[in-house]
């Protein structure tokens, strides 16, 4: 997902007429007959902004000033080693089941 400020060429501070005057001029740049994708993203990005309420869950959860918001770097994540081995599927298993128990004759005594 883009910025939506980036995407109308705003400040993160913009008034809602800042606003308003960007999408369009954007729109009158990326008309949705000769530029479809960019359309769409800058309407995307519009409509984000022009609720207050949806603006707000922008500014506190979506976007970071920072390129990539994580401690670890992209090559550092692809580097994780995601393989699980039978031997963590088993020790799961016991760890949070009954089959380490070694007397079964509740299971058949009469009642």
């Amino acid at each position: 997902m883009n910025n939506p400020y980036k995407t109308l060429g705003i400040e993160k501070g913009a008034s809602q007429a800042e606003i308003k005057k960007a999408y369009f001029k954007q729109i009158r740049e990326n008309p949705p007959e000769t530029h479809p994708r960019e359309f769409k993203k800058i309407r995307g990005a519009y409509e984000m902004l022009k609720d207050e309420k949806k603006r707000t869950e922008v500014d506190l959860f979506q976007f970071q000033d920072q390129e990539f918001p994580c401690s670890l770097s992209r090559v550092e994540i692809e580097e994780i080693d995601m393989k699980v081995e039978v031997e963590d599927i088993l020790k799961g298993l016991e760890t949070f089941s009954d089959l380490n128990r070694t007397v079964f004759e509740e299971d058949y005594t009469s009642r």
